[in-house]
């Protein structure tokens, strides 16, 4: 109750990440056990590896360690390879940290090594070692030998070039392997003594130290040379290549180290083991040579390493024809050929201009201020032509005005008649006199109609001056 509790307050990525990583741990560990098993069943099926014997002489007995520990170690190296890939579809294996994590998974599933082959050995009689404990000295072998694999793990997932070489290496030592074994499977034939690495056949000598010593040589050799032509035609560092295609030849000196060389006839195991020693310096120096030595090809120019180009050669010199003898025969004319094609001259860099320094520019003498012109006058625009409708209320203005001052001046007129129809019976002198005044008024009164008729006009005249087409005299009637 308490743990499930506990777990429901873990949030539900880290769940996720940590079932994640369960599933890739499981996996390298599963790998790293059924790769040691597998081997270890091919092994005992080929007679490689027989533990319930009497061995005459410790090499024998070293050779058989030798095998355990290599077993082992590629247990160890499958498993973490296995494991590796497994991470990477959840993105997980990124640092240092969870490569060597993944490797040691691996090298805990190559433990099953440890149990299927210690059991065994308690068959196994050693000559002249009647107080060793072969069982312990097995599963020594395959601790170490699956610690070794760890490591090859850890660099092979940090540099894709080990990973390269240690497959490789495996590939021919098991071809090599199943070869020496391969005259042994008739029903008749014994089954050899195959050393690791070795070419262990009738045909080369048998398990002489001629064939012991160049066989894993020449493995080293073919590995290291062929990782150093592929990162040279990459372009790769040559010391990263060589270091890395050593790792192959390290890993077989390594294991044979485990095995150790043995105390009693060291012909048997000595040779192997010196071989392999000796192919890790092969290996190193062949790997160095072809990433820095520079070939050059057969037209004179280097390969594909980045080393300087050799300049092609020009057009030969044509020599002009001298005078010819006088009664020789005509020379026959060269026949037409293109004449080479002169090399482009390199264009001249462009200098730089120096800079031009501007004259300061004198500043003009202050002379007299010229005088302003007057500005001309403006005459004032003439006003536009009155419409229609204004000149037509201009002449009805005029007519009213004048019915109205002759119906003025017929009133007066007709007063003065009936006064003095009135005085007729009057004397003369009171008639002539009523007369007189009576002409008198009708005067005045026209004489008072007049101003105001031609102020009238005047007044027409100044603010239409086109309203009758020609000006009126003011002293007309």
């Amino acid at each position: 109750m308490a743990f499930g509790a506990a777990l429901r307050r873990v949030p539900a990525e880290t769940l996720a990440r940590a079932q994640m990583w369960g599933t890739v741990l499981a996996t390298a560990l599963g790998v790293g056990a059924l790769a040691g098993a597998g081997q270890l069943g091919v092994a005992y099926g080929l007679g490689l590896v027989r533990f319930a014997r009497t061995f005459p002489t410790d090499g024998l007995w070293s050779t058989q360690l030798t095998w355990v520990a290599w077993f082992a170690a590629l247990a160890s190296l499958a498993g973490g390879v296995a494991g590796a890939g497994a991470a990477r579809r959840y993105a997980l294996v990124r640092q240092l940290g969870g490569r060597i994590l993944v490797a040691a998974a691996g090298g805990l599933g190559a433990t099953i090594v440890v149990p299927l082959t210690a059991l065994p050995a308690d068959a196994a009689g050693l000559v002249g070692r009647e107080t060793a404990a072969p069982s312990l000295e097995v599963a020594l072998a395959a601790g170490l030998g699956a610690v070794v694999g760890i490591l090859a793990a850890v660099a092979a997932l940090s540099v894709r070039l080990v990973a390269v070489s240690l497959t490789l290496l495996v590939t021919l030592v098991w071809l090599i392997a199943l070869v020496s074994v391969a005259p042994a499977l008739a029903p008749t034939a014994d089954l050899p003594e195959v050393r690791l690495g070795v070419l262990d056949l009738p045909a080369a000598g048998g398990p002489g130290p001629a064939a012991a010593v160049l066989t894993p040589a020449i493995v080293a050799l073919l590995v290291c040379a062929g990782i150093a032509v592929a990162a040279r035609y990459r372009g790769l560092s040559p010391l990263l290549a060589a270091v890395s295609s050593t790792a192959a030849p390290g890993l077989l000196a390594l294991v044979y180290l485990i095995g150790s060389p043995g105390t009693g006839e060291r012909a048997v195991q000595a040779a192997p083991y010196a071989g392999a020693l000796l192919a890790v310096a092969a290996g190193l120096l062949v790997s160095l040579a072809i990433g820095v030595i520079r070939l050059p090809s057969a037209g004179g120019v280097d390969g594909p390493d980045g080393s300087e180009p050799v300049s092609a050669p020009g057009p030969e010199p044509v020599t002009p024809p001298g005078p010819e003898p006088v009664g020789a025969p005509p020379a026959t004319p060269p026949s037409p050929t293109r004449p080479p094609e002169p090399e482009p001259e390199p264009e001249p860099e462009p200098k730089p201009e120096p800079e031009r320094k501007q004259k300061p520019k004198p500043k003009p003498e202050a002379g007299p201020k010229p005088e302003r012109e007057p500005r001309p006058i403006r005459e004032p625009r003439p006003e536009p032509p009155a419409p229609r409708s204004s000149r037509r209320r201009g002449h009805r203005r005029e007519e009213q005005q004048e019915q109205h001052v002759g119906w003025i001046s017929a009133l007066a007129g007709r007063s003065g008649s009936d006064e003095a129809g009135s005085e007729e019976a009057g004397s003369e002198e009171a008639g002539s006199g009523g007369a007189k005044a009576a002409g008198a008024g009708s005067d005045e009164g026209r004489s008072d109609s007049r101003p105001s008729r031609r102020r009238l006009r005047r007044d027409r005249d100044r603010d239409h001056p086109d309203s009758t087409g020609a000006k009126h005299d003011p002293a007309g009637g």
